[in-house]
């Protein structure tokens, strides 16, 4: 019961965060953000409950809402930004498959969400290359990193003792989330014709 009140503390502070941050890069970016950080909150308190698949679909939305706030910002998914998060996340998946079973549909659902997700990030770096998207694709990136930890311990094999599992995928996702938020009331250092170019 503790950890049902307790884990979705950290993304609700993010999203106090965001919620008290400027209306830049825009004010829909920020409201897209704020509400991927409540997903990301009800999704740690059902996950804590044990309630996994609701769990993964409060993220799955996060991550969609996320993708609708890069995209909105120019981002496309192209074959550059989609390779990285997309060949890591077919790796993962193939090594889990066997012990999926039942879950095999929606964790393929919520592994593409959040490949798109990040490469969508990352092209949104490499098109602005300033620092509020290098902030958004490193915490997307981080993102992907630690799921794909709570996958492999869930699925596959412990990563160690509870407390090193336990640090890397709570170090991990920290990181992401801090890092997405800290997204938020950055101004772009291009404008949205040079977004819009190639």
């Amino acid at each position: 019961m503790l950890g049902i009140l307790l884990n979705p503390v950290p993304a609700l502070l993010c999203a106090v965060w965001v919620a008290r941050a400027s209306a830049l890069p825009s004010p829909r970016y920020r409201w897209l953000f704020l509400a991927a950080l409540l997903c990301g909150a009800s999704g740690d308190g059902l996950l804590a409950g044990g309630l996994f698949v609701p769990g993964l679909v409060a993220f799955l939305v996060g991550h969609v809402l996320y993708a609708i706030a890069f995209a909105s910002e120019g981002a496309r998914p192209r074959p550059a930004s989609l390779a990285g998060p997309l060949g890591f996340a077919a790796v993962v998946i193939s090594a889990l498959w066997p012990g999926l079973g039942p879950l095999r549909v929606p964790v393929l659902c919520y592994v593409g969400a959040i490949g798109v997700m990040a490469s969508l990030a990352i092209d949104l770096w490499r098109r602005t290359r300033d620092r509020s998207a290098l902030r958004a694709a490193i915490g997307a990136c981080f993102f992907v990193l630690s799921d794909a930890f709570i996958a492999w311990h869930k699925f596959k094999s412990p990563l160690g003792s509870e407390l090193v599992s336990g640090l890397l995928i709570y170090s991990t996702y920290w990181v992401a989330q801090i890092a997405l938020a800290s997204s938020v009331g950055q101004a772009r250092t291009d404008g949205p014709a040079t977004r819009a170019q190639g």
